[in-house]
């Protein structure tokens, strides 16, 4: 017999031995994560005139952790994904990185 006290404890189990594989597909491409209790934002530092390159990094380290979830009956929820382009104020034009992630457009 299981009591609730202890099936309680197998949602933080699984849940940090997903975030700790996903941060190994992260970390293999160069990109950086910031894990919160029920989100998770990758990053990626880049020159602006590198904005290709990095929307390939982006695009592949996203495609993999769609992979992964998929693999642990998981969903990305592709229309809440946010991307965020911070630039020097003396940039004339932000750099191009639009990317897609399954289903949806994610602009800037």
């Amino acid at each position: 017999m299981v009591n609730h006290k202890d099936r309680s404890s197998i949602g933080p189990i699984l849940f940090s031995a997903y975030t700790s594989s996903l941060a190994d597909i992260v970390v293999a491409q160069s990109v950086h994560l910031h894990p919160y209790a029920d989100d998770t934002q990758v990053y990626l530092s880049f020159n602006a005139e590198n904005g290709q390159n990095a929307t390939g990094t982006m695009s592949a380290c996203i495609g993999d952790i769609q992979s992964r979830m998929t693999q642990n009956k998981l969903k990305l929820n592709d229309h809440k994904t946010e991307l965020l382009v911070i630039t020097f104020p003396r940039l004339l034009t932000s750099p191009d990185v639009d990317l897609c992630v399954g289903n949806a457009a994610v602009t800037p």
